[in-house]
């Protein structure tokens, strides 16, 4: 079934480093965890998928569209792309900050203050519009970076690794968020943090080697490590075995 990105035998190199030797994956709405280890390749997947990197080969589909065959304005209005530790201006306010990404995604002026408005209530970031980011703390800093991938309305938001060196209650806190924010969209979160994984994707592509070493239902992939459902000891098991794989031939 066509989902709202598909991407298939996706390649990249840096040079004569291959990263990436022929990625499969599909993202439908709701929660797909991206996981793999540090240096597996996944922010450079991501940046192929949202049109940053041109891939050496292979297809990535929006919507059943090629990216290729998508003019620029169409995909920007498409997708939401919050990279790993976005740098905000911190001497910006909040509010400005999310009325200039909804512009550089392609708003009229006149649809700006509704868009920060929205974006503002959902997030829960009412009181902090007229706050300038530098004052923020990490987690709210980072509700802030993902305000900026939705204030648009994509159909796809894409997050690279979004509670990477935040503390528990603030990781909990965005997660919280990308929940919400997945009921009416399709969401791709890079992450290496199995209880990330465990709290949020109900499907998850496993990358290592420059491979999809899985993808399917986050339940298919733990099935053989216990029988009462998805557990952080489970889910670090299994995804020992997906990768091991690519270890032994390296």
């Amino acid at each position: 079934m066509t989902g709202v990105l598909d991407f298939e035998d996706v390649t990249y190199s840096y040079g004569r480093r291959g990263v990436l030797r022929g990625v499969t994956g599909s993202v439908h709405s709701g929660v797909t965890a991206l996981l793999g280890e540090n240096g597996a390749g996944k922010t450079t997947l991501l940046k192929c998928l949202v049109g940053l990197h041109q891939p050496g080969s292979g297809e990535i589909r929006i919507d059943g569209t090629a990216v290729g065959s998508r003019r620029s304005d169409d995909l920007l209005r498409a997708v939401g792309y919050v990279p790993q530790d976005a740098q905000l201006p911190r001497w910006a306010k909040v509010g400005d900050v999310l009325a200039y990404a909804g512009w550089l995604s392609g708003l009229r002026r006149d649809e700006l203050p509704d868009a920060l408005a929205r974006t503002a209530g959902q997030l829960g970031l009412e009181q902090f519009v007229n706050r300038r980011v530098g004052s923020l703390s990490g987690g709210e800093r980072q509700r802030v970076a993902i305000g900026t991938g939705i204030v648009h309305q994509p159909r796809l938001l894409v997050l690279d690794e979004p509670t990477a060196g935040l503390d528990p209650s603030q990781r909990a806190r965005v997660r919280e968020v990308i929940t919400d924010v997945a009921s009416d969209r399709a969401v791709l979160v890079s992450t290496h943090l199995l209880e990330d994984v465990e709290r949020l994707a109900a499907t998850v592509i496993v990358i290592a080697g420059g491979r999809t070493r899985f993808s399917g239902p986050l339940t298919s992939m733990v099935a053989e490590a216990g029988p009462h459902g998805p557990s952080n000891a489970q889910l670090e098991t299994a995804f020992l075995e997906l990768i091991r794989p690519a270890e032994e031939s390296t």
